[in-house]
């Protein structure tokens, strides 16, 4: 059994010993354009949402019978 002074860490990988790898490449293009998409998406709802519908009921509180309180 060894103490835990003794430990000293994990093999480092040799690739990573002189900085990050040289040949990488870019493997995040699908999420990034679900993400764009994502986005995009939010924006025309609220766009929509604003346009056909009644922002101030979102502002105006309401009584316990469903009432609007002015």
């Amino acid at each position: 059994m060894s103490n835990k002074e003794d430990y000293q860490g994990e093999k480092m990988n040799p690739e990573l010993a002189h900085g990050p790898i040289e040949q990488r490449g870019c493997t995040d293009i699908f999420f990034f354009l679900i993400f764009v998409a994502a986005v995009f998406a939010t924006f025309i709802i609220a766009f929509v949402g604003f346009g056909k519908g009644n922002p101030q009921l979102l502002a105006v509180p309401y009584d316990p019978n469903g009432l609007l309180i002015n």
